[in-house]
């Protein structure tokens, strides 16, 4: 059986990737799925009972990727003006544009009345798939 951990849930673990060995425990009640669902939610395991420090924070190739994605554009020129999001996947797996391009793309919005009205939107790329 393999076990995958989000690296972000390495140390409350105490885990790491030498060749660790880790018991699974499956609980088998309806109770028991429950109480591990709440108990074991990321989102309740946040700070350490111990001490109250935070569990999960950024580490490693995180904090160079949140470096990476918040950088500037090196011009303030569109690179192009895009009518919707296939066009911008096109430009960018075609090399026309790159991450941190600054772009003008189209949105369909609706304003306080409830008029769909279209405005060109200025984006700056920040993620590629």
């Amino acid at each position: 059986m393999l076990i995958e951990l989000h690296p972000l849930t390495c140390a409350a673990f105490n885990a790491d990737f030498d060749g660790d060995q880790m018991a699974v425990h499956v609980p088998l009640s309806l109770e028991a799925q429950l109480e591990a669902r709440i108990l074991m939610l990321s989102t309740n395991n946040i700070l350490s009972p111990s001490n109250g420090k935070p569990i999960i924070v950024p580490s490693q190739d995180m904090i160079l990727g949140i470096y990476y994605l918040s950088q500037e554009p090196l011009t303030d020129k569109p690179a192009g003006y895009f009518v919707d999001a296939d066009q911008i996947e096109f430009a960018l797996s075609s090399g026309q544009i790159k991450v941190h391009s600054t772009i003008i793309s189209r949105f369909e919005t609706v304003d306080n009345n409830g008029n769909t009205k279209f405005e060109n939107i200025h984006l700056l790329l920040a993620d590629s798939y």
